[in-house]
């Protein structure tokens, strides 16, 4: 009987779960390939979003302080001031942010320095490294600039889709139990290989990127999925949290559906950068 209604309660959840993921799906992909601006604005609007979660989780269910919005502010501004100024703007935004939130604490004595290196890192973690999508998606041909940024964002959400599948039908290894307990090995190296798959197909529709570099990146943001998404399973351990807010029904909060988003963005913005893709 308790596995009957157990069942009915995962259908049940199903479709407010597959109504908002498809939602999610529209705006991102619709984004990405309308114009480089439509992405970073709705990139702007998920990290703003994020940081507030992010924020939200360390100071409990109570109204957000004045110093805290700069810091949600901040976060926003990053991917508008990535595609109009470039990647040197971010840099101003986090320094002078991070000035504010010093000068603020000096002169405000309730503000403690753990609130100080919070904001500060919201302003970082959501949006200097969330703006790393619209670099990518920003580059100077823009046919490359939607496949990459399609590789970037169609190999997490495949990499998520194979892991949960494979690893709720054949997962027995846990992969790190006391942080992500529903996660396994099996549905980790699924996930993976997801991954690798849309890199490949990338590679060979974008020949100039070659397979092997293509590959490469490919296996390195697979592993830096599954971490990004356990970075925020720990945050939310930690602060005794199960979902960092209620936006997306069945999913959770903006930063529980993004936290490996960011991640892999930001990772395979830097390698690109280095091995000079971008």
């Amino acid at each position: 009987m308790a596995t009957q209604e157990e069942g009915k309660r995962k259908l049940s959840d199903l479709g407010p779960r597959v109504a908002s993921a498809v939602v999610y799906a529209v705006l991102v992909l619709g984004c990405l390939f309308i114009h480089p601006l439509a992405t970073a604005i709705l990139v702007a609007l998920m990290a703003g979003i994020c940081a507030f979660e992010f924020i939200r989780m360390y100071v409990g269910d109570g109204a957000l302080k004045v110093v805290e919005w700069i810091a949600v502010v901040a976060a926003a501004a990053a991917p508008l001031l990535v595609y109009f100024w470039g990647l040197e703007a971010v840099l101003y935004d986090i320094v002078l942010t991070s000035m504010l939130l010093l000068a603020w604490h000096v002169f405000d004595q309730d503000m403690d320095t753990q609130c100080v290196c919070v904001d500060a890192f919201a302003v970082i973690y959501c949006g200097a490294m969330f703006a790393s999508l619209v670099l990518i998606r920003q580059m100077p041909e823009n046919v490359t600039g939607i496949k990459l940024s399609l590789a970037v964002v169609l190999g997490v959400w495949l990499n998520d889709v194979a892991a949960y599948f494979v690893g709720s039908k054949l997962g027995k290894h846990k992969l790190m139990p006391r942080i992500s307990p529903k996660k396994s090995w099996e549905g980790f190296i699924a996930g993976v290989l997801a991954t690798l798959i849309v890199w490949f197909v990338v590679a060979l529709i974008e020949p100039e990127l070659g397979i092997l570099p293509a590959l490469v990146i490919g296996l390195v943001c697979g592993v830096a999925n599954v971490l990004g998404d356990l970075i925020e399973s720990r945050i939310k351990r930690v602060h005794g949290v199960k979902d960092s807010g209620r936006i997306m029904p069945g999913h959770g909060g903006m930063l529980d559906r993004s936290d490996a988003l960011i991640f892999v963005s930001a990772l395979c913005f830097c390698i690109c950068r280095i091995v000079g893709v971008l």
